[in-house]
């Protein structure tokens, strides 16, 4: 077993122990806010990029959170919140690309962890990305990721639009 996949079950198993705690709730259509963004690139120079777009729309239930980013043309991440693996199918310029997303609560933030299947089994490859969103006290969302190399983040804060 893979280190990464160790580190996977280490957090689902964490986040499974968290579940009985209230979360909250992600669903609407969020725009992002450049001026409370922080957008990085490896150099430190400011780049024009947000994690889920300019816009998308979330829309949770008790099982799944459903993200439908505006730019993705139809393509929507169901990602299941009881820690289990989440298998997707993402269409790009060079084909589908097939998937695998796990979704952890650590508190009241949701961590979703994504990486390429190493194989058929849904197993993530070392190389994987997670996304963390936390509502913020003014009622905006901040998404967090990685950007590059050498640990930079970029911080993408969305209000709801309707």
């Amino acid at each position: 077993m893979s280190i990464a996949t160790l580190v996977l079950l280490g957090v689902a198993t964490v986040g499974w122990g968290l579940r009985a705690q209230n979360h909250p709730n992600f669903s609407g259509k969020w725009t992002v806010v450049p001026s409370r963004s922080v957008m990085w690139n490896d150099a430190g120079t400011p780049v024009n990029i947000t994690v889920f777009g300019e816009a998308f729309t979330a829309d949770q239930t008790q099982d799944t959170l459903t993200i439908a980013i505006d730019n993705e043309k139809g393509f929507k991440w169901v990602y299941r919140l009881d820690g289990q693996v989440s298998p997707h199918i993402v269409p790009g310029p060079a084909g589908a690309q097939p998937t695998s997303s796990i979704a952890v609560w650590s508190g009241s933030e949701l961590m979703i962890t994504t990486g390429v299947p190493a194989d058929g089994d849904g197993t993530l490859q070392s190389s994987t990305t997670t996304r963390t969103l936390k509502l913020n006290e003014d009622g905006t969302l901040r998404v967090e990721a990685p950007w590059g190399r050498g640990g930079a983040m970029i911080g993408s804060v969305y209000a709801k639009s309707s």
